[in-house]
């Protein structure tokens, strides 16, 4: 008989806390809180998973045979986020799934010796985007990117940098058998770094993506130039 559907949901939560660092003594005055300590955060989630099999056995051509399938689906959502003294960082990222099974094997024989066969094949296909930032003392970060695929990639990638990190860049290309795209783009601005790196593909039955990283550092701009005068 077949099994029943089976259906996982979990419940949001919802978590904050409030932290400070004070310490009073005789004939002191309050400490500050160091640097990186949070003040505040919090975390909201959500998902879903719903799955259903079914499988028969019986006698098949002098042997035990027995044969199953399943589907599902899924997929999950959240969201983070904090306040420190270093500065303010969220998250946020969306994903599902989708899969599919068959098997079928016999079997002859029994406990004292046997010898049997088993075959499965197994299709799917997943999705996901996402995006998080900060801001602080340090800098400016952020990142967004976006994926979905089915099928099988290979690549490879070549970089270079000039001047300890002044300069920096690299270049990379992917090969896709399948079925999707891809988008993704990150920035970054602060003392170390100053660049931007996106990667682009499509693909519908023969496809690719291509990457590029590109960026300065003022950090090491400084300390290149000034090695020359030393």
């Amino acid at each position: 008989m077949p099994d029943p559907i089976s259906m996982n949901r979990s419940v949001p939560v919802y978590n904050a806390q409030q932290q400070s660092s004070t310490t009073m003594g005789a004939g002191q005055a309050p400490r500050p809180p160091q640097q990186g300590t949070a003040l505040a955060t919090g975390t909201v989630s959500d998902s879903f998973e719903a799955r259903a099999r079914t499988g028969t056995s019986g006698n098949v051509a002098g042997g035990q045979g027995q044969a199953g399938a399943s589907v599902g689906v899924g997929g999950n959502a959240g969201a983070t986020g904090s306040v420190t003294t270093s500065g303010v960082n969220g998250s946020a990222q969306v994903s599902a799934d989708a899969t599919a099974r068959a098997n079928a094997g016999i079997t002859y024989g029994g406990q004292d010796a046997s010898a049997g066969g088993n075959v499965e094949a197994t299709a799917g296909a997943n999705a996901n985007a996402g995006a998080n930032g900060s801001i602080g003392l340090t800098g400016v970060r952020a990142q967004v990117g976006a994926n979905a695929f089915a099928g099988v990639s290979a690549g490879a990638q070549v970089n270079g940098q000039v001047g300890n990190g002044a300069l920096q860049g690299g270049v990379g290309v992917q090969g896709h058998a399948g079925i999707g795209v891809r988008a993704n783009a990150s920035a970054e601005f602060s003392a170390d770094r100053v660049g931007l790196r996106l990667q682009l593909g499509a693909s519908l039955g023969l496809g690719a993506s291509v990457s590029v990283n590109v960026g300065v550092s003022p950090r090491a701009i400084g300390n290149w130039i000034g090695s020359w005068f030393r």
